[in-house]
This record gives C-alpha cells, sequence and structure tokens, in this order.
C-alpha cells in the first residue's frame, strides 16, 4: 500500500474515484483505512491506498487516467467565499468562482 494526502476540498467519495476509479471500492477503501462511509476527511491528511492486488470494484482504465492527466478528483465546495486553489500545472478555466478542468 501506499499513502496519499487528502487535498483541499476532497471528500472520501471524491478519494476512492481518484485512486481506484470507482465508486463500488468504496467499501475496500473505508476498510483499509477504518472510516465509516460517511466519514469527513481532513485536508492533508493521510490515507492508504492499495498499489498491488486487484481491489473489488475497482476501474483500472479510470484510475490511470486520473493518473496520466494528473487530475485531481475535488468535489468540495468553498466555504465563506474561499476559492479553491488551483495547481499552476493544470488547465482550468475559470467562471467567477468557480474553475473547470478542462480534459484534453
Amino acid at each position: 500500500m501506499k499513502q496519499v494526502i487528502v487535498e483541499y476540498g476532497q471528500s472520501l467519495l471524491d478519494c476512492v474515484i481518484q485512486y481506484y476509479g470507482k465508486i463500488d471500492a468504496l467499501e475496500t477503501f473505508c476498510t483499509d483505512n477504518n472510516l465509516a462511509y460517511d466519514a469527513l476527511l481532513i485536508t492533508g491528511s493521510s490515507l492508504k491506498v492499495r498499489t498491488t492486488e486487484p481491489v473489488p470494484g475497482e476501474d483500472k482504465q479510470i484510475r490511470e487516467y486520473f493518473e496520466k492527466r494528473k487530475l485531481m478528483v475535488v468535489s468540495g465546495m468553498p466555504m465563506n467565499g474561499e476559492v479553491l486553489p488551483v495547481p499552476e500545472d493544470y488547465n482550468y478555466l475559470q467562471q467567477e468562482d468557480e474553475y473547470y478542468i478542462l480534459l484534453e
């Protein structure tokens, strides 16, 4: 397993999609990290992700899509008018307070 860091605005479901490609891997992810299905994640916390054995419900093709393009799944909404930071190396479009990641 490898350790990953929760990014600002990421939810539990965001992390499952990011690292396993499908929500179907939620049970495995929660079990590996001793989390409830409705757990709120803390930015900067460390979580375990399987890297060697197949994960039930995983979609390797979707996971690799995110990895190759350096895309981060983040569905969290800013609080109190904050704007979510977007890394400089991401291609994105900003409209008012919303960002849209541009895919190739």
